[in-house]
């Protein structure tokens, strides 16, 4: 369950502090630093909030992806009130990116159409680098991160078949990697 799943996470921090201590001692600190940037990220904003509403996640890995698309991992974030999951997932991923990229600031989230069997599919993205365009699809409860235009629409007809429509929205061909209720 992801029930306070930030103060799950300061927990885990906790817990890890004989490590920390040990990276402590390290040279220019930059593991350390990399912690605790990841900590702040999670338990704080616009991540804290999603994390505050996340109901279970899947990881999942597809069997191929087009040459032009990069390889095709999902996640799929279930939400406990998906009426503002997509304000929930943009600020978080927004906020991810700025954590590393100088230009994320300046880059905001922007409709797109996908298609599935002649059907429209209203999609969003980020383009935090050029070319790399990280998409999400809203399924019911559910939403669906991925790199891959074609991973989204095979989510798409899956969830749309009712196959997987129950763990997660994952295409047939997906492995999955990591299922959390």
């Amino acid at each position: 369950s992801f029930d306070r799943a930030p103060e799950r996470v300061e927990a885990i921090y906790r817990a890890a502090q004989p490590f920390l201590d040990l990276l402590r001692a390290e040279p220019g600190g930059h593991a350390l630093d990399t912690i605790e940037s990841a900590r702040e990220l999670l338990t704080k904003g616009p991540a804290r909030a999603l994390l505050e509403d996340l109901e279970g996640v899947a990881i999942a890995a597809g069997a191929a992806a087009p040459p032009a698309e990069p390889f095709p991992l999902c996640v799929v974030a279930r939400l406990r009130n998906p009426e503002t999951g997509a304000q929930l997932v943009e600020g978080a991923v927004t906020a991810f990116f700025q954590s590393f990229l100088r230009n994320a600031a300046s880059r905001t989230f922007q409709a797109e159409t996908l298609s599935l069997g002649g059907k429209d599919l209203p999609a969003r993205f980020l383009e935090p680098m050029p070319g790399f365009r990280l998409r999400y699809l809203r399924l019911d409860r559910s939403f669906v991160l991925s790199f891959s235009a074609s991973a989204l629409v095979e989510a798409a007809g899956a969830h749309a078949s009712g196959q997987n429509a129950a763990a997660a929205p994952l295409p047939a061909a997906t492995g999955r990697i990591i299922v959390l209720p």
